[in-house]
């Protein structure tokens, strides 16, 4: 009986979670955005977050700060699991938090794990006494039928969004390859051309001045570089072409 009542509550706070989810998510955009990973009306991740929550510290209630603090922990735990997992199966990272001060990898982050922390405040303390009661008042064969009939919903649900995510993966990983291919051809052929450029070079020795000028040059915006540096104010890009350029005129001035 008890499973059944897990299982209902599972239900529950997924569905409360997508509400939660895209009121959260909408009220920026000023429009309704589906924020759920799969097409129902429910994110799993709250499901089992809320699970997480409920059974082991409903045996701590009557510490609101080990909850606070045992829910955070909890809870940042299983979404940075769930990014990783997600992540690694289906080549995309569905949040990043990459921007947000106190981040782990970008998975996790800890404005919202101190939101996550008050969340398993409201649950234990507020919401889940009335689901509790709620779920337990519903006749035994009406809950089986309901969670029989959702269990097949979900799964078809699963089982399509997981279908279109493997292909849109193998899609990708196709486009990587293709990639790939492009860069080593262009490298194979950048090659050929730096020889030929090397070889017209040394046929034309009175361009020995020209070679010494731009030598001087990069030596000199090398100098700037280092400046700006020390200003912090450094530039990848910028120290990624110099030495592209300082490589080239190495060859050129052998």
């Amino acid at each position: 009986m008890e499973l059944l009542y897990a299982y209902t509550y599972f239900i529950v706070y997924a569905f409360l979670g997508w509400v939660c989810e895209d009121i959260y998510c909408g009220i920026g955009k000023r429009k309704f955005i589906n924020r759920g990973f799969l097409y129902g009306p429910y994110c799993p991740i709250y499901g089992f977050g809320a699970l997480l929550v409920i059974y082991p510290l409903l045996m701590v209630s009557k510490h609101p700060i080990v909850v606070f603090i045992f829910g955070m922990v909890l809870t940042s735990i299983l979404e940075y699991i769930t990014s990783f997992v997600m992540e690694k199966l289906f080549a995309t990272r569905w949040w990043d938090y990459s921007t947000y001060p106190f981040n782990i990898n970008g998975r996790i982050c800890l404005q919202n794990s101190l939101l996550f922390g008050l969340m398993a405040l409201v649950v234990v303390y507020g919401l889940h006494p009335i689901v509790s009661r709620f779920v337990e008042r519903i006749p035994l064969g009406f809950l089986v039928i309901f969670l029989i009939m959702f269990t097949i919903f979900f799964v078809i649900d699963i089982v399509n969004t997981v279908i279109v995510l493997l292909r849109r993966k193998k899609v990708f990983l196709k486009l990587k390859e293709d990639i790939d291919e492009l860069r080593a051809q262009f490298e194979s052929d950048r090659d050929i051309l730096n020889e030929e450029f090397e070889r017209w070079i040394n046929d034309h020795k009175e361009l020995d001045v020209v070679r010494k000028r731009i030598q001087k040059r990069v030596e000199m915006i090398d100098e700037l570089r280092k400046k700006h540096i020390v200003r912090a104010f450094p530039d990848r890009k910028l120290s990624d072409q110099l030495n592209q350029l300082q490589d080239i005129v190495k060859k050129l001035t052998k």
